[in-house]
């Protein structure tokens, strides 16, 4: 009897803090109230690839903090963000890793934002050594599309 009432409280807790770790950081950075989706650029990135990118400052803005000290944009589980930016240039610091490799230093990505589009970032794993695993990775941000909330 005493597992069974351990088990009816403690699973849906557990479920609620699994689930947490799911969602999707939105942020939006810029000053007022949220501006419709024709006014802003979105960053966001939509499969499992670039969920291999920490996104650690936008614009010199430090993203949010994690234990151990680490600041991040992204969901640091599943490595998802969205993110609401004005049209214009900005500057990205980014850390790239996987299971089995994690890039050392930060990487530096400038892109230019046009209001309605989305944008993610990209990347390219190479092998250039005789080891198993991919050495070198490219990372750049790419236009995907018109923001799908625009009104037309």
């Amino acid at each position: 009897m005493k597992k069974f009432f351990l088990l009816i409280n403690i699973l849906p807790i557990s479920l609620m803090i699994l689930c947490s770790g799911c969602q999707t950081p939105y942020h939006k950075l810029y000053e007022g109230e949220k501006l419709p989706a024709s006014e802003v650029a979105v960053l966001k990135n939509s499969d499992a690839f670039t969920r291999n990118v920490d996104i650690i400052e936008i614009d010199n803005i430090p993203g949010e903090q994690y234990p151990f000290g680490e600041r991040y944009f992204n969901n640091h589980f599943n490595g998802t963000y969205h993110i609401e930016l004005l049209p214009g240039k900005h500057l990205l610091k980014v850390q790239y890793g996987t299971i089995t490799w994690r890039r050392q230093g930060i990487t530096n990505l400038e892109f230019e934002a046009k209001p309605g589009k989305i944008y993610t970032i990209k990347d390219k794993l190479e092998k250039t050594d005789k080891g198993l695993f991919p050495n070198k990775v490219d990372l750049w941000v790419e236009e995907v599309g018109d923001n799908p909330e625009i009104k037309k």
